[in-house]
């Protein structure tokens, strides 16, 4: 396999296990060549560098390879993502998008860490968010529409100074975004619309960042309860790009909130489906899938539509198996009974009751049991009643309750002979 001609650089890597020797050997199959550096083999390889951006610069300037890629701290390269890569030539670089998965969503960065090395000038400006946007724009590259993919475990920039950052003669418009982010968390949206207003004022912003820009001040907005202005943003957004997530989020929020359903549905809809691939926009947030699932089943109730949304919650306890939870269950079991979906319904009924003889429920639980078969019953779904109810009563022909509810269901189902047999028996 012939190797990229590459130099992928891997910055305050702590080699723990197997596991990273093994990553670096895989790396190794697809660069021509893989370098670690440690903070102390930086600093003694780069002793005049005063921030990370001189270092990336200075590291460029001597990289032997037409090309160099930047990993930090942990860090994992997709290497099952490359494809991007056949389409790499000096005025046509590839994108990292930067994925950091979370308890409660995912966020996506786009960034420049792949650059070109036989270059004039330097690439990256900035402190300790090293930038290439300006040179970018400056040189009219263009940008493919597949992006490397990253995984990493820490907060992009946590532990950056930003007073020192802000003192550069020009801010990138990543650490813009950034604030604009760190205020919206403080809930001051009057500041964080400012920041986001500063991104779209440059004129060397790249087309994810600028999209990062009108999503965060369509959410700015929306926090304060401006819904028209809001949506004026999403669509904006929208317009210049539709393979986002966060519009559409915005969008489905605005409209759940005023009760439209329908819009709501529609909005979520075309964020489910835009989940399939990465978004266009930077500064990304994508909720897990089980949670997806629920809202959507949920505002499908809601707009009428219980048939789609009988099938969003049925594929979210496909997607959750085991750990979906309980009440969830019942909620498939009822909505199969009111669809009067026969098949699904004694899935639903097994899997919360796989074996009622055995099973031990509380008077509360068991009075709902009875109340579901007796659902089936108005369904005219008779067979699976007639066992459950079969088992209990020879399981425990001391009591009088299965034995009455088999004697009804025998007799609903036209079955009187045995229901009589069954009532001489019980006299």
């Amino acid at each position: 396999m012939n190797k990229f001609p590459i130099t992928l650089y891997l910055f305050n890597k702590s080699f723990k296990d197997n596991e990273d020797f093994e990553r670096v050997d895989k790396y190794e199959q697809y660069f021509e060549q893989v370098v670690t550096l440690s903070p102390s083999e930086l600093a003694y390889l780069y002793p005049d560098s005063e921030s990370k951006t001189d270092q990336w610069n200075q590291i460029v300037s001597s990289t032997h390879t037409p090309w160099a890629l930047f990993l930090e701290e942990d860090e994992i390269l997709d290497t099952s993502k490359l494809e991007a890569l056949y389409h790499l030539d000096q005025e046509t670089w590839v994108s990292t998008l930067v994925a950091i998965s979370g308890d409660e969503h995912t966020e996506y960065y786009h960034q420049l860490r792949l650059v070109p090395t036989a270059v004039d000038s330097k690439i990256f400006n900035g402190n300790q968010i090293p930038d290439a946007s300006r040179y970018v724009q400056k040189h009219g590259i263009k940008l493919v529409a597949k992006c490397l993919h990253i995984e990493r475990p820490e907060v992009l920039w946590q532990n950056i100074d930003l007073e020192n950052e802000r003192a550069q003669k020009v801010m990138p418009s990543s650490l813009h975004l950034f604030e604009a982010r760190q205020l919206i968390k403080a809930h001051k949206y009057v500041q964080a619309s400012a920041e986001y207003r500063q991104v779209l004022k440059k004129g060397d912003v790249l087309s994810f960042d600028y999209l990062a820009a009108l999503n965060g001040l369509a959410r700015c907005y929306a926090e304060q309860h401006k819904w028209s202005r809001a949506l004026e943003y999403t669509e904006e957004s929208i317009a210049r790009e539709p393979q986002q997530y966060m519009p559409y989020l915005i969008q489905f929020r605005i409209y759940q909130m005023n009760k439209n359903w329908g819009a709501a549905l529609e909005s979520l809809q075309t964020y489910w489906r835009n989940t399939s691939e990465y978004s266009r926009s930077s500064h990304e947030t994508q909720i897990p899938v089980s949670d997806t699932l629920i809202q959507l089943s949920n505002v499908c109730l809601k707009a009428g539509k219980n048939e789609l949304g009988y099938e969003y919650l049925s594929n979210y306890l496909n997607e959750l198996g085991v750990e979906a939870e309980q009440n969830y269950h019942h909620a498939a079991l009822t909505l199969a009974i009111e669809l009067s979906l026969k098949k699904e319904a004694v899935k639903h009924l097994n899997e919360l009751y796989p074996a009622p003889v055995s099973m031990e429920l509380s008077a509360t639980e068991e009075a709902r049991f009875h109340d579901y078969l007796e659902l089936f019953l108005n369904r005219s779904w008779f067979e699976p009643v007639e066992q459950i109810y079969t088992a209990l009563y020879h399981a425990n022909p001391g009591v009088e309750q299965y034995k009455r509810r088999l004697i009804v269901t025998l007799i609903k189902s036209d079955r009187l002979d045995q229901a009589k047999s069954l009532l001489h028996r019980v006299a």
